[in-house]
């Protein structure tokens, strides 16, 4: 992301970028396509040694910046976390299920991968979100600016009685209980909200699934952004892509 030190309209500075990308004499570089989503994305391809490398630029996203931070840091707290992460990914793009604009993003795969390991009975990651000390912030959002907490704990031992060594499950284990828990376990939990006018979310900031008296209609799920709550993740897989 590109930060500026201050406030600007994204849609505006992304299209000037392209404008000249467009117009240089950069054969390399190639404008793929602007989208002007929640957070507007300017998708750029760099072809580099006859290959080509594809990126997105967005203005000020300090979201962004603040989730791969947490990703980050529930990565580092046990091996497992990325290997099984990795494997999901790998698992959902060759059945033609991770598409980001149609089904369920990288991201939200992430996000269902971190709640996983949060429930399990003896968990591999503590929830770091939660009693973390505050970090206020304001940032760009769908051409507004909000205030929103940042916070999250950087230091394991400030979460006391959390040692994910308890836990020996292999990664084959935990990848075949990733599919139990969110095939079977979650699955009825969904059903029973859906019959009694609730709607459960995944929710990695609070540790968890939690239960809303919103029901989502034929969403199969709601997947919570880690720090936009207003952003579910789940949005576009419906009961009849199933």
């Amino acid at each position: 992301t590109l930060l500026t030190i201050s406030k600007v309209d994204q849609i505006k500075l992304l299209s000037h970028i392209r404008n000249n990308l467009q117009g240089s004499k950069l054969t390399k570089i190639k404008v793929i396509w602007l989208i002007p989503a929640r957070i507007p994305i300017l998708k750029i391809s760099v072809q580099e040694a006859g290959q080509s490398i594809e990126f997105d630029l967005s203005i000020n996203n300090i979201l962004g910046i603040k989730s791969t931070e947490l990703q980050n840091a529930y990565a580092n707290i046990d091996p497992r976390v990325p290997q099984l992460v990795r494997l999901i990914k790998l698992f959902a793009k060759n059945q033609g299920i991770s598409n980001g604009r149609e089904l369920i993003s990288s991201y939200g795969l992430t996000l269902m991968a971190l709640v996983f390991l949060q429930l399990l009975k003896n968990p591999i990651l503590p929830c770091l979100q939660k009693d973390a000390p505050p970090e206020k912030k304001e940032i760009a959002w769908a051409n507004q600016f909000i205030e929103v907490d940042l916070g999250f704990h950087k230091d394991l031992s400030q979460i006391p009685g959390f040692n994910p060594e308890l836990n020996r499950l292999s990664i084959g284990e935990l990848f075949y209980y990733f599919f139990t828990f969110y095939g079977e376990d979650f699955d009825e939990l969904r059903g029973s909200g859906m019959s009694g006018g609730f709607q459960y979310h995944i929710s990695v900031k609070q540790g968890g699934i939690v239960k809303q008296p919103e029901p989502m209609h034929e969403l199969l799920f709601s997947i919570e952004d880690a720090f936009d709550f207003n952003h579910n993740l789940g949005k576009n897989i419906w009961l009849y892509h199933y």
